[in-house]
């Protein structure tokens, strides 16, 4: 939920908790709209995704917002078409549950297809040497944007090229292939804010240093 979508968006129903209903699988996921609230997956061009594609979520309810006062910018920023684009990336599924996968200036796309950042990185923690990690692109002249991965190792474990491989390794066998870091950079610590907050736009810096 959020403020300019009226406080709330999508909610988890009594039966999607439910080991055996319908909703059986989709704890991890925002679940479906809230009752007078449409949603829609769109793409950077404004058109409607594809069931399981990756999106900006949109929604549209008698309680949206009507704009930001006094700032027209920024309100044609997120409402577009009676739209309020929320910010976040997702996809629906085949049941029509929502699923946020990233901030949607997060992810980038390499070779045609989108690239999410959380989910890499998701992926890259499952791996006991990893003591943080954080993804961006970086550009590539075949396929426009790869991924670069930023590593802290924990204690005991070697930044060599042994690892960089069972870092790839494990990517690859456990995600779409084209999605594994083609770079890696193991670093002392991730640049975030004083609450936490990693600091995507520092890491592009360093990666362009």
């Amino acid at each position: 939920g959020m403020t300019e979508a009226g406080g709330f968006a999508t909610m988890l129903r009594w039966r999607d908790h439910h080991p055996t209903g319908k909703g059986s699988g989709k704890l991890r996921s925002a679940v479906q709209p809230a009752i007078g609230v449409a949603l829609q997956i769109r793409r950077l061009d404004g058109t409607v995704a594809d069931t399981a594609e990756i999106g900006e979520n949109a929604v549209r309810s008698d309680a949206i917002m009507i704009d930001y006062l006094g700032n027209d910018e920024a309100t044609r920023a997120v409402l577009k078409e009676g739209w309020v684009h929320t910010g976040d990336g997702g996809y629906v599924d085949d049941d029509g549950y929502l699923f946020i996968v990233d901030r949607i200036k997060d992810i980038y796309i390499s070779g045609g297809e989108n690239v999410s950042p959380a989910e890499i990185e998701n992926v890259l923690y499952q791996l006991p040497s990893i003591a943080e990690c954080a993804v961006i692109g970086v550009p590539d002249e075949e396929r426009g944007m790869v991924v670069k991965a930023f590593v802290v190792l924990k204690s005991g474990h070697q930044d060599d090229e042994a690892m960089v491989k069972a870092l790839q390794d494990h990517v690859k066998a456990a995600i779409a292939p084209y999605k594994y870091p083609r770079q890696v950079q193991f670093v002392s610590t991730l640049p975030r804010t004083e609450t936490g907050k990693l600091q995507r736009f520092k890491l592009r810096q360093l990666s362009q240093a």
